[in-house]
């Protein structure tokens, strides 16, 4: 669930991430096809706080918007920076 007006952007939503179900909250701000940033933090099913920082191309089409990004996670000694990955919304 979000809501976006003027480039930016906010949601709750789910997460799976190394395993594990999730919630996650994030504010993005976004110019379509150029570039996004996004600022994230999940709360993991082991009681995990995860903040992140993602990096994106969102591309839109008809009703879906689709983000392949590049993802840092901002915890000391992370072992998967930088991850990847792909985000994708179905706008109705």
């Amino acid at each position: 669930m979000s809501a976006e007006a003027n480039s930016w952007e906010g949601g709750l939503g789910a997460v799976y991430s190394d395993k594990l179900l999730g919630l996650t909250g994030y504010v993005e701000y976004a110019i379509p096809y150029f570039m996004a940033w996004r600022f994230q933090l999940d709360l993991l099913s082991n009681k995990e706080w995860r903040p992140q920082l993602s990096f994106g191309i969102p591309i839109e089409y008809q009703d879906f918007k689709v983000e392949p990004h590049m993802r840092f996670t901002l915890k000391e000694d992370y072992p998967h920076n930088p991850g990847f990955g792909l985000r994708v919304q179905y706008q109705f």
